[in-house]
């Protein structure tokens, strides 16, 4: 399973995952993922403090 996207912005390295996760604390973001078989889903998560 690769992250594509967290809310609307593009993931392009493990980096910039980690700072987008970093803003959202206390809140809730929506990952699209993608699967091996390149079929993709949305999968909301809670983000704690």
């Amino acid at each position: 399973m690769v992250i594509q996207k967290v809310d609307r912005d593009k993931v392009e390295s493990v980096k910039k995952f980690e700072k987008l996760i970093e803003n959202k604390k206390g809140g809730a973001v929506l990952l699209q993922v993608q699967y091996p078989d390149k079929s993709k889903r949305f999968v909301g998560l809670e983000i704690p403090n």
